[in-house]
């Protein structure tokens, strides 16, 4: 009798995870002008050893790619909270209408069904824009979407104050946005920033979280789309497309060829290199037959949309911009997108311009579409990854597993404060990793194996044929809801499968 019944039970439990998948299904078709990011400001340079620590997770997702089920794997749940912060009756960003910092336009209801709209409407578009991170934005069960903070001591954002607000108004648990007027290097005045975020690798020394400008939210201003997920992907471990070289001479700024690309530029090898400025006319971003064409040509390069010719910029067209020279040319003396390029397309004189040939042709030029692009290029060339913008993904493949990685790495752990590896800056709730006084989540027999046994007793709970103690009811909230139901037995499912 009691094989049948374990029949039973599984039987039961299978139909329950093919409800829940088709339910998933359901929902992802339902979700369908500073030249650099200030993130380095938040945090600290990368150490050697924790330099070591990003090259090998890197190399472990690249070595992963080939082998994932990308398309059948679960999504990862992050939830978030916007912090609307400003003065009393100044600048909220229910308010905001148009324009930049100080000079922005904004009305005086402070309608917080207005910001509330505006918060759902943007996980709408990042959660089209990370699909393929297998990763979904979701507000927070217990916070408001949308928090409205009101605090006289605060003019804006500024780099200097950021970690003070975050450590007055984080929620623990959730991926904090701060949303401001402006962003400033200092308190007194407005910068030209949109965006900044934290590290992952700073976590100790900095609390967590994302800052962004009411011009820069998602869906209020299409020159600014690329802000919100670009600093995301800072938050999930990503360095600029461009590299970090000119201020970090530990990472090398990549070859043309691809060569050491795991230990080059951004550290990611289907990004190819480029000169390390998006500036200098260096990327081809205008609108021909009314569609933004986004284009590598680098400094002094020329693209003809008419006869799609392209003709990289030659070897007298270095970029100078303080300190630093940005060049058309690699360390190795090639030029930027012309690896594999046919002999025939180079010119015998390269120093107005190295090539001349079909666009067809150049199949690793540096990607002017992607969200970590410098803001001069992403302002025109960002509006990816939602149905109603131009078609295309804003990050690569791998920059996408990095991200999924980076929020199953560095911020998965257990959201119950009494478990023995409780933190603020966990997001993703892992079973696994949720231990309560020497037992697992789910072992409700607890005899250190959680198995078809555990999933028995929490049925016969839920159909009231059994009473839990208070460590086993414990043990059973797999999803620590403090309610007991068919949810737990799905995530004890899973963590047998997967485990």
């Amino acid at each position: 009798m009691m094989i049948k019944k374990t029949h039973i039970y599984i039987f039961i439990i299978f139909n329950i995870l093919f409800c829940i998948n088709k339910n998933q299904i359901d929902y992802k078709s339902i979700i369908q002008k500073s030249s650099h990011c200030p993130i380095d400001i938040l945090s600290p340079a990368l150490t050697e050893n924790k330099l070591k620590k990003l090259i090998n997770k890197r190399n472990l997702v690249r070595n992963q790619i080939n082998n994932m089920n990308r398309e059948n794997r679960d999504f990862l749940l992050i939830p978030v909270v916007f912090h609307n912060l400003h003065r009393e009756n100044e600048r909220s960003f229910c308010d905001y209408i148009s324009g930049f910092g100080a000079n922005g336009n904004y009305g005086a209801e402070n309608n917080q069904e207005i910001c509330t709209e505006r918060a759902l409407y943007a996980l709408e578009i990042l959660n089209e824009q990370f699909l393929s991170s297998g990763i979904q934005f979701i507000p927070h069960t217990e916070h408001p979407i949308m928090r409205e903070i009101t605090n006289q001591e605060y003019n804006h954002i500024a780099s200097s104050n950021f970690n003070q607000i975050k450590q007055l108004y984080n929620f623990p648990n959730v991926l904090n946005i701060y949303l401001d007027y402006c962003i400033g290097s200092n308190t007194q005045e407005c910068g030209s920033v949109s965006g900044m975020s934290t590290y992952p690798w700073s976590l100790d020394l900095n609390a967590p979280g994302i800052a962004i400008t009411h011009s820069s939210f998602p869906g209020l201003n299409e020159n600014k789309i690329a802000i919100l997920p670009h600093e995301i992907g800072h938050y999930f471990s990503l360095l600029h497309i461009n590299g970090i070289w000119f201020f970090n001479p530990d990472v090398p700024r990549e070859l043309v060829n691809g060569d050491e690309c795991e230990l080059r530029g951004d550290l990611i090898c289907d990004t190819p290199g480029q000169p390390g400025y998006g500036g200098g006319n260096s990327f081809f971003t205008n609108i021909y037959n009314d569609e933004r064409i986004c284009i590598y040509q680098g400094f002094n390069g020329s693209y003809n949309p008419d006869i799609q010719n392209l003709q990289i910029g030659g070897s007298n067209h270095d970029q100078i911009i303080g300190s630093y020279t940005y060049s058309n040319q690699d360390d190795n003396g090639d030029f930027w997108g012309t690896y594999n390029l046919p002999s025939y397309c180079f010119n015998e004189n390269q120093e107005d311009f190295a090539t001349n040939c079909n666009i067809e042709n150049y199949e690793n030029l540096p990607h002017a579409i992607n969200f970590l692009q410098t803001v001069i290029v992403s302002q025109y060339c960002g509006r990816r990854g939602y149905h109603e913008y131009d078609p295309g993904e804003g990050y690569t493949t791998e920059q996408f597993e990095n991200i999924r990685y980076s929020a199953e790495t560095d911020y998965t752990g257990c959201i119950n404060e009494n478990s023995d590896n409780y933190s603020e800056t966990y997001l993703i709730n892992n079973l696994q990793t949720c231990l309560f006084s020497g037992y697992y989540s789910g072992d409700i027999n607890q005899d250190n194996i959680v198995d078809i046994s555990d999933i028995t007793l929490l049925i016969n709970y839920i159909w009231e044929l059994i009473i839990f103690s208070e460590l086993e009811f414990q043990l059973a909230d797999a999803n620590l809801t403090e309610n007991i139901n068919v949810a737990d037995i799905v995530m004890i499912i899973n963590y047998i499968i997967y485990n």
